[in-house]
């Protein structure tokens, strides 16, 4: 996949894992060539060497023509979160930190982001002007406060056999981000907003699985809603143990001292091995039955917390449909992602661009499934 920035160019995947098997290529007939034998993870980026600006470990990458009070938020804000995971993770990331950012104008604001296990981050922002663009900014430190955090905790093992890694991973990043917004942006603190809007699909996906237990294709749309929850009870568990703890002290434990090393669920549970069996996150990820979640309110009661949950039905059907759509339609990739995902315009779903998708893609906007109207319909039959 080519993505425009300015003069240049980036290359999404497969890109250089080993810079001996590949010969990059630039002929005016032809454009960008990529040969080798073996695949990769990572972002590529050919143009003017005037497009790259190196600051406090960050090297950030924009067009010339992308509007100064875009590129220079997005720089200050992202040497902000270098510097605010570093310290609290106790490290850097184990490489250096490379921001790509790509900005357009389109009828549509818009943003979005993703990150490689080699220190690179691809931001993609639309709006009409620079000033529709400031308007969003709250939404995009969020997912830029995400991005971030995959320099530290991208090296999950998603094949593990004794639990799926797809919340171990997301969760994490989704709590991150808040955990950073809240000491950063605390105008912008919306975890409690995100806590009642993840609810639902969390657990209607579950119904009586534990998280470690559930099956691929629900473990991956449960990865960003049940990982928040996750993580949000595992730090309030820690919290108020003797002597308390948090969430930080176990991430540093899990993404070692100088690289980003491999784990999987069986590291998070050494990790938190000292907690007492009853605790409500254990009943989140290792309990199963729909009764779990009164277990868990009464637990939280215990920590202060006084939750109540309802269920939204039609919001948690109408992102499994989604999911049903991408598995359906498209290819995964070398390790079993769809790399595809689908995002709320208004009130109605809209797949993400990916070439790997066939008849779905260039962003196609969900109006139904099966026939059924996917903002208003019954969900029974999807």
């Amino acid at each position: 996949l080519l993505v425009n920035v300015g003069a240049g160019r980036v290359l999404y995947g497969p890109v250089l894992a080993d810079t001996a098997a590949y010969t990059v290529r630039y002929r005016a007939a032809q454009g960008l060539q990529l040969t080798g034998s073996q695949s990769g993870d990572g972002f590529l980026f050919v143009g003017p060497a005037a497009q790259i600006h190196s600051d406090g470990g960050l090297i950030f990458i924009t067009a010339a023509a992308t509007p100064s009070s875009v590129s220079h938020w997005f720089a200050a804000e992202s040497q902000n979160l270098l510097a605010f995971y570093s310290q609290k993770l106790g490290r850097g990331p184990a490489d250096p930190a490379t921001v790509i950012l790509d900005y357009r104008q389109s009828e549509q604001t818009d943003f979005a982001g993703d990150v490689t296990p080699h220190g690179m981050l691809l931001l993609q922002v639309t709006a009409r002007s620079e000033q529709d663009a400031q308007t969003v900014r709250e939404s995009a430190f969020h997912l830029l406060a995400h991005e971030f955090f995959h320099l530290w905790n991208g090296n999950v093992d998603y094949n593990e056999a004794d639990g799926n890694g797809h919340w171990i991973h997301e969760g994490a990043a989704e709590y991150a981000a808040h955990l950073a917004t809240h000491v950063l942006h605390p105008e912008w603190d919306g975890l409690a907003q995100a806590l009642a809007a993840d609810y639902s699909p969390c657990a209607n996906t579950l119904g009586d699985s534990s998280l470690v237990g559930l099956a691929d294709a629900r473990a991956e749309s449960t990865r960003y809603s049940c990982g928040l929850y996750a993580y949000w009870i595992l730090d309030l568990t820690l919290r108020h143990q003797s002597p308390p703890s948090d969430v930080i002290s176990v991430w540093r434990q899990l993404f070692g001292a100088g690289v980003n090393r491999p784990y999987n669920y069986a590291d998070v549970r050494a990790a938190t091995a000292g907690l007492p069996a009853d605790n409500p996150y254990a009943l989140l990820v290792e309990g199963r039955g729909a009764d779990r979640w009164r277990d868990i309110i009464a637990a939280l009661k215990a920590y202060g917390v006084d939750a109540q949950f309802s269920s939204d039905v039609a919001d948690a059907y109408r992102e499994a449909s989604a999911y049903t759509l991408m598995r359906a339609a498209c290819t995964p990739q070398a390790n079993g992602h769809m790399g595809f995902s689908a995002r709320m315009n208004g009130t109605a779903l809209t797949l993400d661009d990916n070439p790997s998708c066939g008849e779905l893609a260039g962003g196609p906007r969900m109006i139904a499934v099966d026939g059924v109207n996917s903002d208003t319909g019954a969900w029974a039959d999807v």
